[in-house]
């Protein structure tokens, strides 16, 4: 349940972490879609963003415990995840499409669209994550912070 992974992520991460878990924007049926950011304490001015996302098809049920398998291995003291939240700010959004999830459909959201294919053009009211996500990839690029890498997680 991603609702039970935040609340134990964000249970006092270690002093050396910065953790935020804000709310990316709400679904058609007003459901908040989780926006993680993970990276070092300190100066984050010269680090390099990386922009992860999961379960944009509510079936692909594997891609929760990959992206949940990431989150819970960049909040330890393993040397990779200092070394990878020491270079860049992981901005995470876990679940693309959880209205989706929610009513039980395989590929779709609740209104039937397949919002892996609404990228070029997004719907802020019909396809509000993939028009947020969208939007907060832009406004990184405005800000002079082009992510390194989008890697979008499928089953």
């Amino acid at each position: 349940n991603l609702h039970v992974d935040i609340v134990n992520w964000s249970r006092a991460p270690a002093e050396n972490i910065y953790l935020k878990i804000d709310s990316l924007c709400s679904t058609y049926s007003g459901v908040p879609c989780p926006l993680v950011t993970i990276t070092e304490m300190g100066d984050n001015s010269a680090k390099e963003y990386i922009v992860l996302s999961a379960r944009v098809h509510p079936g692909e049920t594997n891609a929760s415990w990959m992206i949940k398998s990431i989150i819970e291995m960049l909040l330890t003291d393993n040397e990779i995840a200092v070394e990878l939240r020491a270079k860049f700010v992981f901005k995470i959004v876990p679940m693309l499409n959880p209205d989706g999830v929610i009513y039980g459909n395989t590929r779709c959201n609740m209104l039937g669209f397949d919002l892996n294919r609404q990228w070029h053009n997004p719907s802020p009211h019909t396809q509000p994550t993939i028009y947020h996500t969208k939007a907060l990839i832009k406004q990184l690029i405005r800000f002079g912070r082009q992510p390194m890498f989008f890697v979008d997680f499928h089953g």
